[in-house]
């Protein structure tokens, strides 16, 4: 995936995000398309980012054996905030499309922290914000 090389490149060199934090969320961007792609159904767009199918597809890529793993559910989400941060610099969202991306992402992310938060899941405490790095 070429996109997902100019991703951790714009992490790095936009967001100032250290290397290997960029190449991790640039290997969650492509496990996020490759979920996306392996449903059935063929996708009416090339990035299709709405919240039911973010959360959808967060769920089963962080789910474990009762719950979902904090760490991967709030790396997932950070990425996809900082994604939409990258499709609006290469021109490919507009403002409104970032924004309401990110305000879904936000939305998924407080769900799951209040709900990791009340389960008492330890590793809820170091993601308190979205985006991480900021």
């Amino acid at each position: 995936f070429g996109i997902s090389e100019n991703f951790a490149r714009y992490l790095k060199e936009v967001k100032n995000i250290e290397f290997i934090s960029a190449i991790y969320y640039a290997k969650l961007y492509e496990k996020y398309c490759q979920s996306a792609f392996e449903e059935k159904k063929k996708p009416k767009t090339l990035f299709d980012f709405t919240k039911k199918k973010m959360e959808s597809i967060v769920v089963s890529m962080s789910k474990d054996m009762f719950w979902i793993k904090s760490v991967i559910a709030f790396s997932f989400y950070n990425m996809l905030h900082y994604f939409a941060e990258y499709l609006f610099s290469c021109g490919n969202f507009d403002k409104n499309d970032k924004e309401k991306m990110q305000s879904d992402v936000k939305e998924l992310f407080d769900l799951t922290y209040k709900l990791q938060k009340e389960n008492k899941h330890i590793e809820t405490e170091v993601y308190e914000k979205l985006p991480l790095f900021d």
